[in-house]
């Protein structure tokens, strides 16, 4: 009878377990998960090595792991060869809002006293899975929830045996500033993209 009913005890805490492992893993923490990828594309340097957090992880572009809670703190180092280190550090991050919503209406439980428990919410503020990279910040555009791109301009190229006092500079006075000014305007307006007005803006500095 012991034996019946400790089997019994135990059918119950398992099945719990299970119960619970299936709830969790419905949970906005694996609905884009605490984790997100990173496309890095170094604009027009394939040969360029790209460094995150100390690791190589390819030449001209690489896709790499980050965590969401870390998308305001985001470094990676671009280095080619006979050139200088350049470091990109990204610092912006924002709130998953939807993904939010989504977890209290859906991961909201009522304990025996009636108090909603949003453990659903409390497991995505422990794993990060709250937050995303926010693509106002210059050279972040979003793929979808679970991809991002990061579009680097790498500008280390210089030898480094080269000072940066012998390199030919752009003559002042040959310079068109209103030009300039107009292309800086749509670029802020967005009728631009970054690497659009780069590419204009290196025809004028040229001419």
């Amino acid at each position: 009878m012991r034996k019946s009913k400790f089997h019994k005890e135990k059918v119950v805490i398992v099945t719990a377990l299970v119960s619970l492992s299936f709830i969790f893993s419905g949970c906005a923490t694996l609905i884009g998960g605490s984790n997100y990828y990173a496309h890095v594309i170094v604009e027009n340097r394939p040969g360029a090595t790209i460094y995150y957090q100390g690791e190589n992880m390819g030449r001209g572009q690489a896709i790499v792991s980050v965590p969401r809670s870390h998308a305001d703190k985001l470094s990676f180092v671009i280095k080619e060869d006979g050139g200088q280190e350049e470091e990109f550090l990204f610092t912006q991050r924002k709130f998953r809002t939807w993904a939010f919503v989504g977890t209290v209406i859906c991961w909201t439980g009522i304990t025996n006293t009636g108090i909603p428990l949003p453990w659903g919410v409390a497991l995505d503020c422990a794993t990060g899975a709250l937050w995303q990279p926010d693509i106002k910040e210059n050279g972040v555009t979003k793929l979808n929830y679970k991809n991002f791109k990061y579009l680097l301009t790498y500008t280390g190229f210089i030898p480094d045996e080269v000072s940066k006092d012998e390199v030919p500079a752009t003559p002042v006075q040959n310079v068109d500033f209103a030009s300039l000014e107009k292309l800086k305007e749509l670029l802020d307006k967005g009728i631009l993209t970054q690497e659009e007005f780069d590419k204009q803006k290196a025809k004028i500095l040229e001419k």
